[in-house]
């Protein structure tokens, strides 16, 4: 599992909050190849990602 999250500040003050996390199912854990293609996948998708915005998906990869 990977979690994680964001929380954003207002005057030293938190506002707005976000926690995620994510993982395979127990049935894939165990199969490598299909874990490694899974997490290419994922990089290449979050590597779309504009610096310069809000972490949203790309509308279609």
């Amino acid at each position: 599992m990977a979690p994680g999250q964001e929380v954003v500040y207002f005057n030293d003050k938190p506002f707005w909050a976000m926690a995620y996390a994510g993982g395979m199912l127990p049935q894939y854990r165990e199969d490598k190849e299909f874990a490694s293609k899974t997490f290419s996948f994922l990089k290449k998708a979050l590597l779309q990602v504009k610096k310069n915005k809000t972490v949203q998906r790309p509308r279609k990869f």
